[in-house]
């Protein structure tokens, strides 16, 4: 149906987030627990975002009135077409926050890279001992 594999994604990411919260254990500082948690919560987006995904294609799938068939594959669509610039694009980048003696983070980051090909943005992380960036009153965060 979709060209892109959502439940393979879902299940990998899935597993990428078992792998974080398992490592968070050997965290020593509250740094380490903020970097790991904060991938928790990317990979938790992730799977959400899977998960709507493959619940439009399975209400495209099972559809039996033709009236709503492209309002269903509309939705599917959506999913197809928002997924590389959403997910697979993007800056600041997470592996750039990352000490490199946090050499499984490291490794974590990399697998999802190559396994799942998903960006992992560090934008509007602040991490423990960071200081709070102060910005002039014009300046809006959201924008790029």
């Amino acid at each position: 149906m979709s060209n892109v594999d959502f439940l393979g994604l879902h299940a990998s990411a899935a597993g990428f987030r078992i792998m974080v919260l398992a490592n968070r254990l050997g965290c020593t500082d509250e740094r380490e627990r903020a970097l790991h948690d904060w991938l928790e919560r990317q990979l938790a987006e992730f799977i959400g975002f899977a998960r709507a995904a493959l619940a439009a294609e399975r209400r495209f799938i099972l559809n039996t009135d033709p009236g709503k068939a492209q309002a269903l594959g509309e939705d599917v669509w959506y999913y197809e077409e928002t997924f590389i610039p959403y997910w697979c694009e993007g800056a600041f980048d997470l592996r750039d926050r990352v000490p490199v003696e946090m050499q499984a983070l490291h490794g974590i980051l990399d697998r999802i890279d190559q396994e799942l090909g998903i960006f992992v943005t560090a934008r509007n992380l602040i991490l423990p001992g960071d200081p709070r960036p102060v910005y002039p009153d014009w300046f809006d965060e959201d924008e790029d």
